[in-house]
């Protein structure tokens, strides 16, 4: 049996590109966004994926929506984290979060929310309007609100063990930004003790993102996964 040499079988094979690291979290592509259609091409409905590659941490979620002619068919919401020391420009000024979307049909992008001072990741409040002066409660919260997620049991919970995966498995923790670190951390930390639905700001309360179902889920996943992931001692 003749077994070829790697190298060899690289250059014979002309499919070959970056190799998909798979669904480490079930349902989850990372660092691929390559299967985002199904086998006729249409794309799927409430799709997570994440993207490490480069200085920018971003996670997406596709809002699926059957009816094509909705004005909210397929909207894609992410929330980016640029490294510190490379911000990203906006025009509400640098930010070091912040949320993009863009909706179906004609509408373009838009950035409904960032936080544009470093310590506004880590404070308890907002320190002024959210489209520019989030912290990472209120962050967090309106993505999980501008994407659906908040109605979606299961992909709240897949969000929390994709935060969670980035800041602690081995495979990606050295790959995620010193941003998401950051604003990841405090988020565990809020979640731990009892503080991050408490401490978000009155609008999520009156519309309801308080309470939803996959605001909860995100809530009650997350020290499982975090516990699951953290180094056994």
């Amino acid at each position: 049996m003749h077994i070829k040499k790697f190298t060899q079988f690289i250059l014979e094979n002309e499919y070959y590109g970056d190799i998909n690291e798979g669904d480490i979290v079930p349902g989850v592509p990372f660092n691929s966004g390559l299967e985002r259609s199904d086998k006729l091409g249409n794309m799927k409905d409430d799709l997570m994926w994440v993207d490490t590659k480069g200085d920018t941490t971003n996670i997406y979620f596709y809002r699926g929506n059957s009816d094509s002619d909705s004005d909210k068919a397929r909207d894609k919401v992410a929330i980016h984290f640029p490294t510190s020391k490379n911000p990203a420009e906006l025009k509400q000024g640098k930010a070091y979060a912040f949320i993009s979307e863009t909706g179906g049909g004609e509408k373009e992008d838009y950035f409904p929310a960032a936080i544009t001072k470093i310590e506004d990741l880590t404070a308890d409040k907002s320190s002024g309007q959210l489209y520019n002066a989030s912290n990472s409660i209120d962050l967090l919260a309106n993505f999980i609100d501008r994407s659906g997620i908040d109605g979606n049991s299961t992909a709240g919970a897949n969000l929390a063990k994709v935060m969670t995966t980035l800041l602690l498995d081995p495979m990606y923790k050295d790959k995620a930004t010193d941003t998401f670190k950051k604003f990841a951390t405090n988020i565990g930390g809020q979640i731990s003790i009892k503080a991050f639905i408490p401490k978000m700001a009155a609008a999520f309360g009156n519309s309801g993102i308080k309470q939803a179902t996959g605001m909860k889920a995100f809530v009650e996943e997350w020290p499982k996964s975090y516990a699951a992931l953290s180094p056994k001692k």
